[in-house]
């Protein structure tokens, strides 16, 4: 993992549990579950650059395995990732709008997590039976949400 738990921290005066797990495994939650936040993925290119592989599985497994348990749990899912997704825009599409659909190079040296950013939201179209909203909540200091 490359996140930070002080990042969450204000979430424990609320009803918030976090479980540290690996998503690329199967996801195994007791009890009842409300929401899934699926915010795994490196977001510094020096930390994608040396975990391209788990990179590649937590965006594509991870995002599999986390709809599962979603949908096991009849629990709301929500989807976060970075700007990454989005590719390296040119100047006059930054900051990024929703309509901007990117210039990713799918090789490379740094590849791996813009590549797994991409991928993130397919399965949600194509998990079988699970009713989602497609919505990108911005996970950045200062980045707007809904910023259409």
């Amino acid at each position: 993992a490359t996140g930070d738990l002080a990042n969450i921290a204000h979430l424990k005066k609320r009803d918030f549990t976090f479980l540290k797990q690996n998503v690329s495994d199967h996801i195994k939650v007791p009890g009842r579950v409300d929401y899934v936040l699926h915010w795994a993925s490196p977001a510094s290119p020096i930390d994608y650059d040396k975990l391209k592989i788990p990179t590649l599985k937590v965006g594509s497994l991870g995002t599999h395995n986390a709809l599962g348990l979603a949908k096991a749990k009849g629990a709301a899912f929500v989807l976060a990732s970075t700007s990454e997704v989005y590719g390296d825009p040119p100047a006059e599409h930054h900051p990024q709008k929703e309509k901007y659909w990117g210039n990713v190079k799918p090789i490379g040296e740094m590849a791996a997590q813009p590549t797994a950013a991409v991928e993130q939201p397919h399965p949600l179209g194509a998990f079988p039976g699970f009713q989602h909203e497609l919505a990108c909540p911005r996970i950045e200091p200062g980045a707007a949400c809904f910023d259409q």
